[in-house]
């Protein structure tokens, strides 16, 4: 499973993925269960890096000041992303 697969799975689970540099933090939700997922998350932990860094990137692009919004930043931002879904899609 790719990285940003394994992050909609664990995303319906209740469990989020946060980065803080090179660490990945779990929040997990009441009731939700990471321990099946944790050596996945750990062999995937470079990916999942790449995908939570550009997903981060996102989301600071379209909350920016609206003197600071760039829209083509934020096309462009997506357009990476959905090319990277693109290819875990192709994959399943």
């Amino acid at each position: 499973m790719k990285a940003e697969g394994l992050l909609d799975e664990l995303a319906s689970l209740g469990v989020h993925l946060v980065r803080d540099g090179d660490a990945i933090f779990a929040d997990v939700e009441d009731g939700a269960d990471i321990s099946v997922y944790v050596d996945c998350i750990r062999e995937q932990k470079p990916e999942l890096l790449t995908a939570l860094e550009l997903r981060d990137r996102i989301v600071t692009a379209a909350s920016a000041d609206p003197g600071q919004f760039s829209h083509d930043e934020l096309d462009r931002l997506w357009s990476l992303w959905n090319a990277r879904v693109a290819v875990t899609e192709s994959d399943k």
